[in-house]
């Protein structure tokens, strides 16, 4: 909606009607945000593109500041401001008058000052999330405080990394947020956790506790706000860095159910007692903090993700893109054969290989006999042969599997891991020859529904398998899990 001279405060009223009418649409401002844009009638906005955060937040700034904004949620994901100012600077020289409104962008500092009053503005707030991939300058002291009256505000997420982390914060403001139900926070591989954003987090944690559900602190020094708590009674997603996992936390959550742990070669684990997250169903984790951990001991595990991603370089993660290697597939046999065997607890598996060894595979086949969903992300290419085999000898003893799905996708945009498309992603004859010899030889009775590729998949309709059609964009990764 783009309106030049149009009275802002008529603008209010025919926005607030349509508001109690619950007309409004939601915005998705991924690409060009106009100045002249009225963005306070939006409800949900996500910023990707840095010259659209500007636009943004310069035309809030400029609002009159009686009139308040209905944005609910909020996000800035700008992915990469240097690609985009190259963008900008390139459109510049193709244009010999020059635009100031263009070349101000430049102009960090002024944004920096922009955002915290552009946040201001969202008087019903009520999911505010900041995770940038790469530095905007924009200090932490001025977010805390910004988003400080937001008493609407039900989910936070700061990416600590990110933010200009001032030397002397000073006091912060009390987080009073009677209805916050989700916080994460992730610090990166920043080695200090300052202490007066640390505080500040504890404070939230203790004062809110009894109504936090999902909790993500991630890494290596996010954890500590926690060691201070004494319960979190409510909490059901927890996502928390490994050299915080013990017994002290786990008596901390009695209801978690669904628990991510990012590993860091500097934060090892510790064994658990098996007394520990009795309710615990859903685990994320590398094979190494599952196996040292000892997670699928006693447990009533019912969805296990083996992300056990190893870099080159952990300087810094984001500053280039990095050789990503996939886990070594003896230790992803090794945790998983502490499932007892003929056990039917673990019904979703996501695994991450390099390739796949059929007879290797087919050993693991008496511990995920209750398996109804597999996902393999896979990093070398498969051909026909392959899968049949690995259906005939591994699918086969898997009575209750229904999906079966083999994924090409990068695992991060930053991490160097993408090879390009299976070889075979684009042939529909190769992939339904599979499954008709599949089908043939009875080996998955119950599967309805598979995927060789993470560009489409194939659904089972009254006993033909019918493939989804092909997205416009050959480069498009789908979660074809839901």
């Amino acid at each position: 909606m783009l309106l030049q001279g149009f009275p802002a405060e008529l603008l209010f009223l025919i926005v607030a009607e349509l508001s109690r009418k619950d007309l409004l649409q939601v915005a998705y401002l991924s690409k060009e945000f106009h100045r002249y844009a009225v963005i306070f009638i939006y409800r949900d906005v996500t910023l990707r593109k840095y010259r659209s955060a500007w636009h943004f937040c310069r035309t809030l700034t400029a609002m009159n500041p009686g009139l308040s904004t209905l944005v609910h949620y909020f996000s800035c994901m700008v992915e990469d401001y240097n690609a985009d100012i190259a963008d900008i600077d390139e459109e510049l020289r193709g244009d010999e008058e020059g635009d100031p409104e263009e070349e101000i962008l430049h102009d960090r500092v002024t944004f920096c000052k922009m955002f915290p009053i552009c946040i201001g503005r969202m008087n019903s707030l009520r999911c505010f999330r900041y995770m940038p991939h790469h530095n905007l300058h924009v200090g932490l002291s001025a977010v805390v405080h910004a988003i400080a009256n937001k008493s609407a505000l039900r989910s936070l997420s700061i990416f600590v990394k990110y933010l200009e982390v001032e030397d002397n914060i000073g006091s912060l403001p009390d987080p009073d947020f009677p209805h916050i139900k989700s916080l994460a926070i992730d610090t990166g591989y920043l080695p200090a956790f300052n202490s007066s954003f640390s505080n500040w987090i504890e404070t939230l944690l203790r004062t809110h506790a009894a109504r936090i559900l999902q909790l993500s602190l991630d890494g290596m020094s996010a954890g500590r706000p926690l060691e201070n708590i004494s319960s979190l009674p409510s909490l059901k997603y927890l996502s928390i860095y490994s050299n915080f996992l013990g017994t002290s936390l786990a008596n901390k959550t009695p209801e978690l159910r669904k628990l991510r742990v990012p590993y860091h070669y500097e934060s090892p684990p510790t064994p658990l007692p098996h007394s520990t997250f009795q309710h615990l169903e859903e685990v994320e984790a590398s094979e190494y903090v599952v196996s040292v951990s000892g997670l699928l001991k006693g447990r009533p595990i019912r969805s296990l993700e083996l992300d056990g991603a190893t870099f080159d370089d952990l300087d810094d993660v984001h500053s280039c893109r990095m050789p990503f290697r996939a886990p070594e597939f003896p230790l992803v046999c090794t945790t998983l054969q502490t499932l007892p065997e003929s056990s039917v607890s673990v019904t979703r598996l996501a695994i991450y290989l390099q390739r796949v060894v059929v007879d290797d595979m087919t050993g693991l086949a008496p511990h995920l006999v209750g398996l109804e969903q597999l996902k393999i992300c896979l990093m070398d290419h498969w051909h026909e042969k392959l899968l049949v085999d690995l259906g005939k000898n591994f699918l086969s003893q898997l009575p209750r599997l229904h999906t079966f799905l083999l994924s090409d996708a990068p695992r991060f945009d930053w991490i160097d891991d993408d090879s390009g498309r299976f070889g075979n992603a684009f042939k529909k004859d190769v992939q339904e020859r599979i499954l008709s010899v599949w089908d043939d030889g009875g080996y998955c009775s119950n599967l309805n529904r598979a995927s060789f590729t993470a560009l489409h998949a194939w659904n089972k309709v009254k006993g033909d398998w019918i493939a989804e059609p092909y997205p416009d964009n050959p480069q498009l990764y789908r979660n074809y899990e839901e």
